[in-house]
């Protein structure tokens, strides 16, 4: 691919500080992401500084949420060493799925095949999500051999598990909201007739061994059933992927527990990004 030029800058601070920068990934609607590149990585040339690389995926019950809501944790990355890059995919229910999954696919495809440009290591990609932001990455990164588009996947209180979400098993306000979001804005169906959907859409079935290693994070009583997790981690050790599975006391979810997670996802990615695989 040819150089992709600079790219639209909206925030651009000090030379000691990460700058920031908007492309968008493909034509169709919020296929945009933002590039946040250390200072020095920044100002080197193309091809030069190539470096590990965070592909951040915002949560917001597949309906909602932008890009900008994990700028902080893009920050914290760019700061710890890392390109970080935010993406935006299209929402239900005006775009249902697998609108989300296919677009995230597509701003992966489309950052290797952009890396000398962006500075991304192409061998040293992990992707974290947060809650429905989790659900996609995996089901991205289990989509045929997911190893070709990322080293790694971190997710924090995903809901991997549809059919699990459907049923409301945690019996709060939040989780009967969100199994109506399933059913009647995701897949577009009344909860009656969505079994054959639902069974259709288990990022399980589609775990294998060329899947990447996980870290996964949840909340012993959190609004979404940490069985969520729990299954996933499973399934994964059963493939023979390495999966590391932390789960937290109290009903926190998602990214109102990154504090404490933060250490362990450095800890992580230090492990995983140390060598070019």
């Amino acid at each position: 691919m040819g150089a992709i030029g600079a790219g639209s800058f909206y925030s651009i601070a000090d030379e000691a500080r990460p700058s920031v920068r908007q492309f968008g990934y493909g034509e169709l609607p919020d296929n945009d992401l933002d590039l946040y590149l250390p200072a020095a990585v920044a100002a080197a040339k193309p091809g030069l500084m190539m470096t590990p690389t965070v592909v951040l995926v915002h949560g917001g019950s597949w309906t909602r949420g932008d890009k900008e809501d994990l700028a902080k944790q893009a920050q914290q990355l760019v700061e710890a060493g890392y390109v970080a890059i935010s993406v935006n995919y299209r929402l239900a229910p005006e775009s249902p799925w697998p609108a989300q999954r296919k677009d995230l696919v597509t701003a992966l495809k489309w950052i290797r095949a952009h890396a000398l440009d962006l500075h991304v290591d192409t061998s040293r990609i992990v992707v974290l999500g947060s809650s429905a932001g989790g659900e996609i990455a995996a089901a991205a990164l289990t989509q045929g051999a997911g190893r070709k588009l990322a080293r790694g996947l971190i997710t924090m209180s995903a809901p991997y598990d549809l059919g699990l979400i459907a049923r409301d098993t945690t019996l709060t306000d939040e989780s009967a909201e969100l199994a109506e979001t399933v059913t009647r804005d995701l897949l577009g169906c009344v909860s009656e007739e969505c079994d054959i959907d639902l069974e259709k859409r288990s990022v399980f079935d589609d775990v294998d061994s060329q899947d990447p290693p996980s870290l996964l994070f949840a909340s012993q009583r959190e609004w979404v059933d940490p069985q969520n997790s729990i299954r996933y981690h499973q399934v994964a050790l059963a493939q023979g992927l390495e999966s590391r599975l932390v789960v937290f006391q109290g009903r926190r979810h998602g990214m109102t527990y990154w504090r404490d997670a933060w250490p362990i996802v450095q800890e992580w990615l230090t492990a995983r990004m140390a060598a070019p695989k």
